[in-house]
């Protein structure tokens, strides 16, 4: 079958929730590609039909080493498809079916992952389908992030009805089973949920059916890290898996900083609950939609976790889970009225002029010379009074001082972030916290740690960001000899 009169499609790649994925010859420029096919299925929602357009305009947006680059789309006879780069690779799911991934290279896979999204939500799309699936990893190592179907763009129009929650079960967030408003936090959740997998082969929440698993997100914990795997790994990943957004990783930026990436340019991308904006859902009324042919593990629409609760929810959490507002009963009026209010303001102005009345006549005493001084950690305040005057009926002028000085800005530096790292990580990492470039000093020491891995950081603890912060390096010269 040619698309387009020019895409002759060969094998079938992949299947997902919105369509097939098909290795492709691009008979124009002569070259493979991969075609991602809207299924007949769902062509006929307008609905459906509009996510897979919007795919084409988010990822065409996206410009990223990480990110698997679209070329074109199209529509052939009612027939709707997305031409994107082939990756030559498999995805992370077939990797993780082999047993579990040593903690390396889940850093690295992981690392490349958080700055593909860290990409994503500078440009201001969130992408709410992120899992194994549509991570692809090749031979040498390279990760490309895939299939933005049901991405959500700021200030965009939701297609997502309300009472219905789009993404996978298995990867969805808390605040997504709550029919929350998604956020970059959304996404970095999913990559915690991934790194659990690698790490001991199994999906941390997996239940009968889609709503169970669901549930199991907003609810449970996740099950516990092997000891075997390193502390730092297991403390990035854990935070990734808290129920509260705002307690995850303040950005993806960071996230990856933190798995040893290097994030320049990426640094001050902002945080990721603060991609996107709260949006309206669609006003055409609450419907909740069966999920879409397609395999177990694909993306699908499914009911929110709490169908008996109104689709808005209060910021409150209880616990670390987020907490929906009962819609049954408005709070209870009560029987007694307003006829109080005037008679609280007539006491209280009669108590005002009978103090203005009595101030007024108060007898000034003679004033006597006083010395105040007021201070804390950023204002000091002096006063002096000069002494009294002969006059009974004027008092001498004051001086006044006042010095105000602003706390700095401070990072919190924990040597065990840094000790052990490859210096440029180091530095991308110090940089994220906004300390310049220019006051980062690198000086090398003979050590037999290889070569250029930091052995020291100096100061630590809570540092001003216009400190200077020296990074040790070992120069992999033991003996200090040439």
């Amino acid at each position: 079958m040619t698309l387009g009169g020019r895409y002759t499609l060969t094998d079938r790649i992949a299947a997902g929730g919105m369509g097939d994925v098909w290795r492709a010859t691009d008979s124009v420029l002569g070259r493979e590609v991969a075609v991602k096919v809207m299924r007949a299925a769902v062509s006929a929602d307008p609905t459906f039909a509009e996510r897979f357009r919007d795919e084409a305009r988010h990822t065409a947006s996206l410009a990223h080493q990480n990110i698997a680059t679209t070329y074109d789309y199209g529509e052939d006879d009612g027939t709707a498809y997305l031409v994107m780069e082939l990756v030559d690779g498999e995805p992370l799911s077939a990797i993780i079916a082999r047993g579990p991934v040593p903690p390396s290279r889940v850093r690295s896979i992981l690392g490349q992952a958080a700055l593909a999204l860290a990409a994503a939500h500078a440009a201001g799309v969130v992408h709410r389908d992120v899992k194994p699936a549509n991570i692809l990893v090749t031979p040498d190592g390279r990760v490309k992030l895939t299939d933005f179907g049901i991405a959500r763009a700021v200030d965009g129009a939701s297609h997502t009805r309300t009472g219905e929650v789009l993404g996978t079960p298995q990867y969805l967030s808390p605040e997504q089973a709550l029919g929350r408003v998604t956020t970059g936090a959304s996404d970095i959740y999913a990559l915690g949920i991934i790194g659990q997998e690698m790490l001991t082969g199994r999906k941390p929440f997996e239940a009968g059916s889609a709503v169970a698993t669901a549930l199991m997100q907003v609810n449970d914990a996740p099950p516990p890290l092997p000891d075997t795997v390193p502390t730092d790994l297991r403390d990035v990943i854990e935070q990734c898996l808290l129920k509260n957004p705002e307690n995850r990783p303040r950005s993806a930026a960071a996230l990856a900083a933190a798995l040893g990436m290097p994030v320049a340019g990426l640094a001050t991308v902002p945080a990721a609950t603060e991609v996107v904006h709260t949006g309206d859902t669609d006003p055409a009324g609450t419907q909740v939609l069966a999920p879409q042919d397609g395999p177990a593990s694909a993306t699908s629409v499914i009911p929110a976790a709490y169908p008996e609760y109104e689709a808005g929810y209060d910021e409150g959490y209880e616990d670390g889970v987020p907490q929906p507002r009962y819609a049954e009963e408005p709070p209870k009026k009560r029987g007694i009225g307003l006829w109080w209010l005037p008679i609280i303001v007539a006491v209280l102005a009669i108590g005002f002029f009978a103090y203005s009345f009595v101030s007024n006549n108060r007898t000034t005493p003679t004033p006597q010379p006083t010395t105040s001084t007021v201070s804390s950690s950023t204002t000091t305040t002096t006063t002096t009074s000069a002494p009294p005057t002969t006059s009974t009926t004027s008092t001498a002028p004051s001086t006044t001082t006042t010095t105000t000085t602003a706390a700095p800005a401070t990072a919190n530096i924990v040597a065990s972030d840094f000790v052990g790292r490859p210096v440029g990580a180091a530095k991308s990492i110090l940089v994220s916290y906004k300390f310049p470039e220019s006051a980062i000093i690198v000086n090398e020491k003979n050590d037999a740690s290889p070569a250029g891995t930091v052995i020291d950081i100096s100061p630590i603890g809570r540092v001003a960001l216009t400190s200077t912060v020296t990074l040790t390096v070992s120069n992999g010269n033991a003996t200090g000899g040439p």
